[in-house]
């Protein structure tokens, strides 16, 4: 279920790779009422130009392997789709250049534990953050999202 449907950005995988992979994924059966377990995290960076295929590159070179470090691991990632909104009622933000990635936690505290590990990291704080703070328009935009109870992205 949608509760706010006011921020809405439109967006594509920049390659197939990108894509959350849902075929091994088990749905539950209709009319199961408990949320499925896990958090989903989707972290926004509001770019100062397009997310190109640099951009791309750099996420998978060099945020990637940092984000592993502090166990980490992206389900997924996406950027601005530069398409006309065709659905004129929803009010989808265009024009900003955005790239999205998304990790799915067992809970709110291995989500805590990861993102923690992951600023305690020396090469996070003196390499990997600034380039990226370089590139970026305004600060990340963290959005921590329960699964409903058929969803394919849980834990």
């Amino acid at each position: 279920m949608i509760v706010d449907s006011d921020n809405v950005l439109l967006l594509h995988a920049p390659k197939v790779q990108a894509q959350f992979a849902l075929a091994r994924r088990n749905r539950a059966p209709r009319g199961t009422g408990e949320n499925a377990h896990g958090l989903l995290v989707a972290t926004i960076y509001y770019l100062d130009a397009p997310a190109d295929a640099e951009f791309v590159d750099f996420f998978e070179r060099e945020l990637m392997p940092a984000l592993a470090a502090g166990g980490i691991v992206p389900a997924a990632y996406f950027v601005t789709a530069t398409d006309a909104n065709n659905f004129p009622r929803l009010p989808v933000r265009e024009n900003e250049p955005v790239f999205v990635w998304f990790a799915l936690y067992a809970d709110q505290d291995e989500y805590q534990r990861r993102a923690a590990a992951l600023n305690d990291s020396p090469r996070w704080r003196e390499s990997v953050a600034p380039a990226l703070r370089h590139r970026l328009k305004t600060p990340p935009q963290t959005l921590r999202l329960t699964p409903t109870p058929r969803s394919l992205l849980h834990e």
